[in-house]
């Protein structure tokens, strides 16, 4: 894995060698969710989401109690625009709660970095898919406790301004609103 991470780290970065790593980290210790999680990551950050789903959802059966797993599948969803099952599927990783397999899960308190994304993902796709009273609260609790992370700033305000009608950024005659996602690629380590 850590040839895999460092294959990423490279500039350019040599994302083919990274992911033939990660493979072979899963096959020699397959029900690890870290390899999966790498190359998810991975193919999320070449636009290549479809990938980056399946291998978040299989990081997620690895380890179906932790809720970081279920935000790095959520967050593929989201790039994916499948906003219902990023909802679902963040909610689990922010607010907690049972899986549709039955398993609990616990909700990850709000913090910096990857977490904080989660949070402004769950938000952003509550607002686009007009659940707009707990995309505030989401946007309230970030505003309040990542106030310094200027990307989660950001998304905090375009759920807010999502949700009161407006639009986010220059969008153009009846595109979607444009939100500020990390346009820098950053990788879970």
């Amino acid at each position: 894995m850590a040839l895999g991470l460092g294959y990423r780290q490279l500039t350019p970065p040599e994302l083919d060698k990274a992911v033939t790593e990660f493979t072979i980290a899963n096959a020699l210790n397959p029900t690890d969710p870290l390899p999966d999680t790498y190359i998810a990551r991975t193919y999320a950050n070449i636009g290549e989401y479809v990938k980056a789903v399946q291998y978040a959802e299989q990081a997620k059966n690895d380890a179906p109690t932790d809720p970081f797993m279920w935000g790095t599948l959520g967050s593929m969803y989201y790039r994916l625009g499948k906003y219902p099952e990023a909802i679902a599927t963040l909610k689990l990783a922010v607010r907690g709660g049972t899986s549709d397999e039955g398993v609990a899960v616990e909700g990850i308190p709000l913090d910096y970095g990857r977490i904080a994304e989660f949070y402004y993902l769950y938000g952003l796709a509550l607002a686009k898919s007009g659940e707009c009273n707990e995309a505030v609260q989401i946007a309230q609790l970030m505003l309040q406790g990542v106030r310094d992370d200027e990307t989660s700033v950001y998304n905090a305000n375009a759920m807010v301004t999502i949700c009161q009608g407006g639009v986010v950024g220059t969008p153009t005659a009846e595109s979607e609103p444009i939100v500020k996602i990390e346009s820098t690629p950053t990788f879970i380590e």
